[in-house]
């Protein structure tokens, strides 16, 4: 799940593209998208992802929101969290699973030794 962040100077267009451009390095894998909270910019952050998981070619799937226990569920499945939701650095290390914090949204707050903080750009 990528929500707006709202500390930094960088455009949401940028942010989410810069994600997706990241994302497809990694050709072989599939993805899952959680829709943004409601703040301001998840509207457009949300049209983004329409966007990129219609021209995935069944590479990408999105959900407005898959609930608790499906949320939890699928953490079980994937290989790694990507985004800058709380999730990330509380829910998903009891899975023993690596999140990538993408950004400051979190900034400040304790996290496992399995989340990796980078920048919004690629090349973190």
């Amino acid at each position: 799940t990528y929500h707006p962040e709202t500390l930094t100077d960088t455009k949401i267009e940028d942010q989410i593209n810069e994600l997706f451009s990241a994302l497809d390095l990694f050709t072989n894998a599939k993805i899952i998208f959680t829709m943004p909270n409601a703040d301001s910019g998840s509207r457009l952050i949300s049209k983004m992802i329409k966007q990129y998981v219609l021209k995935s070619e069944g590479r990408a799937t999105a959900f407005i929101s898959l609930g608790q226990l499906r949320y939890l569920s699928a953490i079980k499945h994937v290989d790694v969290v990507i985004g800058n939701s709380s999730s990330g650095i509380i829910e998903v290390p009891y899975f023993k699973k690596p999140t990538v914090n993408i950004g400051n949204r979190q900034k400040g707050r304790l996290s496992a030794l399995s989340v990796i903080n980078c920048n919004d750009d690629k090349n973190s």
